[in-house]
């Protein structure tokens, strides 16, 4: 069990490097659960998608059909996907409340919470496209005030616009801090996901091999998962030290 618990997240703002010695710390004393909870919602995934790839790429006579059914992958996929990000910040939100759970509970509750991640996820999706079509600097700006909005499905139990409402006034008045911290999280998982990829290009191509691939990636890139958490909790916590504009 991480020897970080929920009082170290409120009681300063902690820096960058505080916030990655922590997640780390969480992440490998938990990279069990997360690990197979990864693995059993998206190498699944990943390995059908693969098949599927695979057969439009060989075969030109079945490329429109396999181009369909990609598509439905690709939204199976943004509806099961859901469930990884929910089960992991269970599995830290327990963790540093003092509870070690397995990969079954944080399922369950993932599951529990499946209909708000995922009318959450859809709902910031749809306004950011709508906001990039008319001018991509809103999207970015929007992107990273709704940044928590997943980690809000769980902590407060809310699901869709409040949940995007709930990640802003977090952000309100930090919003740099915020991207500079996600911008060094997501460049980790960047470099982690490139290790990954390399390692397993040096293997035979093959569909098991990719999909195989994908699943570790993800498993490694959820670091930056755990980081964002710990940076919501601490954020949520200490309020800004200035009054945020208007």
């Amino acid at each position: 069990m991480s020897d970080l618990n929920m009082s170290d997240l409120t009681s300063r703002q902690l820096p960058l490097g505080d916030l990655f010695r922590h997640a780390w710390e969480i992440f490998s004393k938990n990279f069990q659960s997360i690990a197979l909870l990864t693995i059993i919602i998206n190498l699944p995934l990943n390995l059908i998608s693969a098949l599927f790839a695979s057969r439009a790429a060989s075969s030109a006579s079945v490329a429109g059909v396999s181009a369909g059914a990609l598509g439905i992958m690709a939204i199976l996929s943004a509806l099961l996907g859901v469930i990884i990000p929910l089960g992991i910040v269970f599995i830290i939100q327990s963790g540093l409340n003092g509870q070690r759970v397995d990969y079954q509970a944080a399922l369950r509750t993932a599951f529990q919470n499946w209909r708000a991640g995922v009318v959450t996820s859809f709902l910031m999706a749809i306004l950011l496209i709508l906001l990039a079509i008319l001018l991509i600097v809103p999207a970015v700006i929007f992107g990273v005030f709704w940044a928590f909005a997943i980690y809000a499905v769980v902590d407060e139990k809310l699901s869709g616009m409040a949940a995007l409402k709930q990640s802003k006034g977090v952000v309100q008045g930090r919003w740099w801090k915020v991207l500079g911290n996600l911008i060094a999280f997501g460049f980790v998982a960047g470099i982690a996901s490139w290790v990954v990829n390399r390692i397993f290009g040096l293997l035979p191509s093959n569909v098991f091999i990719s999909a195989i691939a994908s699943t570790v990636a993800s498993i490694a890139t959820s670091f930056s998962l755990v980081g964002g958490y710990l940076l919501y909790q601490n954020l949520k916590a200490v309020k800004p030290t200035t009054t945020p504009p208007a």
